[in-house]
């Protein structure tokens, strides 16, 4: 899974729990590095947590480009302080799907 956020201290708090849950997270600081390795690097993402906020309000772009090129990747993004707890259920609850 690809985790988005452009404060490192923040992304790495993100990935260390998610990693910490058993998920192989790669960490990225915005958008347009989604979109890279999604899209240019062609990397086996399946599913991306984003922060919808600052530089990464763009990561609504993000969701309409996977939907214009058919790809079926969830995408959670949140604005806000994250709880871990429902950040962890929601990630389960995506992963599922």
């Amino acid at each position: 899974m690809l985790v988005a956020h452009a404060e490192g201290p923040v992304r790495r708090l993100l990935s260390l729990v998610l990693r910490a849950d058993g998920c192989e997270v790669v960490e990225v600081a915005g958008a347009g590095d989604v979109l890279d390795r999604v899209f240019r690097r062609r990397e086996d993402v399946d599913l991306i947590v984003a922060h919808g906020r600052g530089p990464l309000a763009r990561g609504f772009e993000v969701v309409v480009a996977l939907r214009h090129t058919g790809r079926e990747l969830p995408v959670l993004i949140f604005r806000g302080p994250v709880d871990l707890d429902e950040l962890r259920r929601a990630v389960r609850s995506l992963a599922g799907a």
